[in-house]
């Protein structure tokens, strides 16, 4: 429950997908995160308001697709293992 409803993770196994809904301020996330063949780690740097983008950081040891969701914006990025990706949602 609180992976799902108060940090917004939820894993799509079969599908190998997670989406990512932020809405917390503060930095969090999750490491470690079992995924079919490895693990992913998704941390959201702090922010000082809702309204700001988020900075994420997404890397994993098996391929996974990440949608992630901040407010009104969106973007889908496929993480490869072992190349970590940051971005601006």
């Amino acid at each position: 429950m609180l992976i799902e409803n108060i940090i917004g993770i939820e894993l799509y196994a079969p599908e190998k997908r997670i989406d990512w809904n932020i809405r917390l301020t503060e930095e969090h996330g999750i490491r470690q995160l079992g995924i079919p063949g490895g693990h992913v780690n998704l941390v959201c740097a702090e922010r000082k308001s809702p309204d700001e983008p988020a900075n994420v950081s997404v890397s994993a040891t098996a391929p996974v697709n990440v949608r992630i969701t901040c407010g009104i914006r969106s973007s889908a990025l496929h993480i490869t293992p072992g190349k970590a990706l940051t971005a601006e949602i």
